[in-house]
């Protein structure tokens, strides 16, 4: 489901959340900075409404995550599929941090396999779209 809300709506919005002194400054940076980020407004927009976003997964959790949704140029996709640091063709990847406000709400550590086959231990971040579910599911 989508819904759409006009800027004015939105700045109506977040006035109430404000003392009035300081309504439509706050208002004007916030949708001016979030102007191009459409994930950033969204979630202030939800919040501002009391909804709160409720994480699957926790600090610590093994999930599986298909190694092209990993950001990274260090690995080498397809030995890394094949190899004992993945199952049935997704990486294993274990959650060193989350931020249930960011986009790539789980940040990750993974062991891949570089263009050499050298085994090498990466970072990043992912959606949790992303997430296949946790590593002993499959």
């Amino acid at each position: 489901m989508k819904i759409e809300i006009s800027n004015n709506e939105m700045a109506q919005r977040l006035k109430s959340l404000f003392k009035e002194e300081y309504q439509d400054d706050i208002v004007e940076v916030l949708l001016g900075a979030l102007e191009d980020n459409e994930h950033a407004l969204s979630t202030l927009f939800k919040r501002s409404l009391g909804i709160i976003p409720k994480l699957e997964y926790k600090i610590n959790n093994e999930i599986l995550v298909r190694a092209y949704d990993l950001d990274s140029w260090k690995f080498d996709r397809e030995k890394t599929e094949e190899s004992e640091y993945a199952s049935k063709g997704y990486v294993i990847c274990k959650i060193t941090s989350t931020n249930k406000y960011a986009f790539k709400q789980y940040g990750v550590t993974f062991t891949a396999l570089d263009d050499q086959g050298k085994r090498v231990v990466l970072k990043t971040s992912v959606n949790e779209s992303c997430v296949q579910g946790f590593y002993e599911s499959l």
